[in-house]
């Protein structure tokens, strides 16, 4: 489930609810309140859906990019971010990048190019 959160302590996961009433009935785990899936605002998940990360590497819908930096050097996250189109990072020393699109060999040539980049590597 994506985007959809409980109504009652707005933290809990909402899952399943054999007892409940409705076309597609949902209890939080965490506080007990309950609803109709069908009628919640959102996105919910297929259940055939990848929805780990695992499930989302394994479908080709998450890939994960070590980057090495320069410690000083701190032009290099922001020409990291640049090649791949991020509006932010983690920064440091070496960096673990998630991406919904495998980079492309061309952008991954580039990010080699960067000042201050020292390794960059896909995880196959």
């Amino acid at each position: 489930m994506s985007g959809v959160f409980c109504g009652g302590c707005g933290e809990g996961t909402l899952l399943p609810d054999l007892r409940g009433s409705g076309r597609r009935p949902v209890a939080c785990d965490l506080c007990g309140w309950t609803a109709d899936a069908a009628d919640l605002p959102g996105e919910w998940r297929e259940d055939d859906a990848p929805w780990t990360k695992r499930e989302r590497k394994q479908a080709g819908r998450l890939h994960f990019l070590w980057v090495d930096l320069d410690p000083g050097d701190g032009d290099a996250v922001s020409g990291v971010m640049q090649v791949l189109g991020l509006d932010g990072m983690s920064v440091a020393p070496r960096t673990l990048v998630e991406l919904e699109a495998r980079p492309s060999d061309a952008q991954l040539e580039r990010l080699r190019g960067v000042p201050g980049v020292t390794r960059v590597w896909l995880v196959p």
